[in-house]
């Protein structure tokens, strides 16, 4: 963990003196002069690549590349900022490309550190859930299961659950709102992952889907009909733990014969759940608030 606030250190020193670079000069005329937009790049590429997964865990070579484009093609097109070559210019554009490139390199390294650090903190915070498998993981056996009910001529229902945010509700310090935000929508998916492994059958399969925050259970053997009593359970599962999740839903064959429109179906369900629960939920805060 000795690596993150050395990483947090060495950028906020790289960024001070990157934005002092120009008072360096010992004589009186100013030799250095980095041109306004680069200020604002390296402002940009920094925030960007700290900010999104795909910048700080892009290859650096790919990230430089990427950002010299944007360097070279904002100055000769977007910003009329004269000559980048040939005499003093040659060494201003030197200087400008090695401190985008340093910037673009403490980024990276700062951001792949928050990223280890999370997982670590994940780690070590729920270390004695069990986690759902990752969709990515399990669409073999999915696909498996598909292939098996359709040579069979089998049913199998797919069934889409996802907490709803107004049940992640919690008094948070405004310093800490997006770390304690992220752990407590963490929480409640591993949670209910746990809740949910105890209340459906042993024959049905719990995958999820880490990126959009949802659960999949696929239901062998069962058609539309009888899996609604596997979603009283998961109603049951989440209420156990105080959440409150919309639930989609998709059969084979009768709704979609392939994994990937069985996901799409089930995600078109699960939407049309979510909005509903939103209209019940008004009505029932305007009845409350009329009978005040």
């Amino acid at each position: 963990m000795k690596r993150l606030p050395l990483s947090i250190i060495l950028l906020i020193l790289f960024l001070a003196f990157f934005f002092n670079l120009e008072r360096l000069d010992l004589g009186e005329q100013a030799l250095v002069n980095i041109h306004t937009p680069v200020y604002i790049l390296t402002t940009i590429v920094v925030t960007f690549t700290v900010m999104l997964s795909p910048l700080r865990q892009a290859k650096y070579p790919l990230a430089v590349g990427f950002w010299l484009l944007v360097y070279f093609g904002s100055r000769i097109y977007l910003f009329n900022t004269g000559p980048w070559w040939g005499g003093l210019d040659t060494y201003i554009t030197l200087i400008e490309v090695t401190m985008l490139c340093c910037g673009i390199a403490l980024a990276q390294w700062l951001g792949r550190n928050l990223d280890d650090f999370e997982k670590a903190v994940e780690n070590i915070t729920f270390a004695e859930i069990k986690r759902a498998s990752n969709l990515k993981d399990a669409v073999e056996s999915i696909n498996n299961e598909i292939y098996r009910s359709r040579r069979y001529n089998h049913p199998l229902t797919m069934i889409m659950v996802e907490p709803l945010k107004g049940s992640q509700e919690m008094i948070l310090n405004q310093s800490v709102r997006e770390v304690q935000e992220s752990m407590i929508s963490r929480y409640v998916s591993i949670s209910l992952a746990r809740a949910l492994r105890e209340y459906i059958r042993r024959t049905d399969m719990l995958v999820e889907q880490p990126d959009k925050g949802r659960f999949i259970v696929i239901t062998p053997e069962t058609g539309k009909v009888e899996s609604e009593r596997v979603v009283d359970k998961i109603f049951e599962a989440a209420s156990s733990i105080g959440a409150e999740v919309a639930v989609g839903m998709c059969a084979f064959p009768d709704d979609a014969l392939t994994l990937e429109d069985m996901l799409s179906r089930a995600e078109l369900d699960l939407a049309e759940s979510e909005i509903n629960k939103q209209i019940t939920g008004s009505a029932n805060d305007e009845t409350s608030h009329g009978a005040k």
